[in-house]
């Protein structure tokens, strides 16, 4: 579980000071519309990574603990959640 956590940490949070250290570096030179646009895209890119690591844990969680699976089953079904969710009676 620790792998599969640490994988998506880098995989999520490793673009982000890449981005930063190249715009610092390129921050003084002429750049093209089409590198403009390059650019923007790519930090787009970057801080949706940045950001989906946040809920990433949930997700590990659920895919790699058995444990974790049934507390949240349990949980749901306490406060009626999976009624109010799936619509089941």
């Amino acid at each position: 579980m620790i792998l599969a956590q640490l994988a998506f940490y880098l995989i999520s949070c490793l673009p982000f000071p890449m981005y930063l250290i190249y715009s610092t570096i390129t921050i003084q030179w002429t750049k093209s519309d089409f590198q403009i646009v390059l650019d923007k895209f790519f930090s787009m890119i970057a801080f949706t990574l940045m950001y989906n690591n946040f809920s990433a844990t949930f997700y590990v969680y659920i895919l790699t603990t058995r444990i974790f699976r049934k507390d949240l089953k349990r949980f749901l079904l306490k406060y009626k959640l999976c009624k109010l969710c799936f619509h089941t009676e």
